[in-house]
């Protein structure tokens, strides 16, 4: 069976992971669209596309079971026309030219230039010269343009054409970026302890009509959660004893078992669980604590506090519900 719950600290190297792989490819379409007649060089684009598909398709492969342990840089390196070919058959289809174009400058990138200047400082010989590639394929775009020449002597003109041909070359790679994103988020809803990053959450909304359009200079605010489970830590526990002690807030907790537990159990392979009440000068608020990390079990709490409920963050299992857990604490 695929996707079995391989235990929190895997979970949290998933999520922290998969917020890698977002930074990664918003920024190089970030530095793709920053492309014009003055800025035109493909390094940024190619470092940050191809480590972040590399590493976004070997979290698929993983999740897939298509990866056995010790098998992620033997068997796979730095090639992600292979780890296409691999990755594909646990995504919708897509089919595009340009795309496997584009896969090939980033995979030959990834393997032999990402230290292509500092190689030919140090006078040894590259075969493959990235920003000669990209452009190449920027030139199939050129010259299919009516009046190039009259069109590129004018410099407002020659900056839409160099926009338009970067929104050509995008919109292959959000395909890619799209399909690799619906799947991560199947995977999300059958394991726990890790959530699917707001950008690749947007990514997993593109459709036919969405590409090309989006401006991710306006995308810093996507490239993490607000909203997280929180990791106790024993900072925590010290200025919760100090709260209590204090009389700055009076805070109860229940351990609840799974196996006295009286109902439908929402949280998958976890055995317990801690339930949690607070009254401070702030209000009353409603927790509940999974493999040490802090979740809210209700509305007023996950606003508030910005921490995300159980099924936001991971850990429980879709249409299962978690209000007899609210019921428990509101009693404590």
């Amino acid at each position: 069976m695929e996707n079995l719950y391989r235990g929190q600290k895997n979970a949290d190297a998933i999520r922290l992971e998969l917020e890698i792989d977002a930074q990664l490819i918003v920024r190089g379409f970030q530095e793709l669209q920053s492309l014009d007649a003055e800025h035109g060089v493909y390094f940024l684009v190619s470092q940050s596309l191809s480590q972040g598909l590399e590493r976004m398709m070997k979290v698929i492969l993983y999740l897939s079971n298509s990866i056995q342990p010790g098998e992620m840089k033997r068997s796979f390196g730095h090639d992600l026309e292979i780890l296409w070919q691999r990755a594909k058959n646990h995504c919708e289809p897509v089919e595009d030219a340009v795309l496997n174009k584009e896969l090939k400058i980033l995979s030959e990138f990834n393997k032999y230039a990402r230290y292509y200047y500092l190689n030919i400082m140090d006078e040894k010989e590259c075969a493959f010269d990235p920003q000669k590639e990209w452009e190449e394929l920027e030139d199939e775009q050129l010259y299919k343009e009516p009046n190039i020449f009259l069109r590129l002597a004018n410099g407002d003109e020659a900056n839409k054409i160099i926009q338009k041909i970067n929104c050509s070359h995008i919109i292959p790679l959000e395909k890619i970026v799209c399909i690799l994103s619906r799947a991560l988020v199947r995977y999300q809803i059958r394991e726990i302890g890790w959530i699917v990053p707001i950008a690749f959450q947007e990514f997993a909304k593109y459709n036919e009509y969405s590409y090309g359009k989006t401006d991710y200079s306006a995308w810093p605010e996507c490239l993490e959660h607000k909203d997280k489970p929180h990791k106790l830590t024993w900072i925590d526990t010290f200025l919760n004893f100090w709260g209590n002690l204090m009389g700055l807030q009076q805070e109860k907790s229940q351990i609840v078992y799974k196996s006295e537990f009286d109902g439908q159990w929402p949280f998958r392979d976890i055995q317990e669980v801690k339930i949690i009440r607070r009254e401070d000068k702030k209000g009353t608020f409603y927790f509940i604590s999974i493999n040490g990390h802090l979740c809210a079990l209700n509305g007023v709490t996950a606003d508030k506090l910005h921490l995300p409920t159980p099924h936001k963050a991971g850990y429980a299992v879709i249409g299962y519900s978690t209000q007899p857990f609210l019921d428990m604490a509101q009693g404590l």
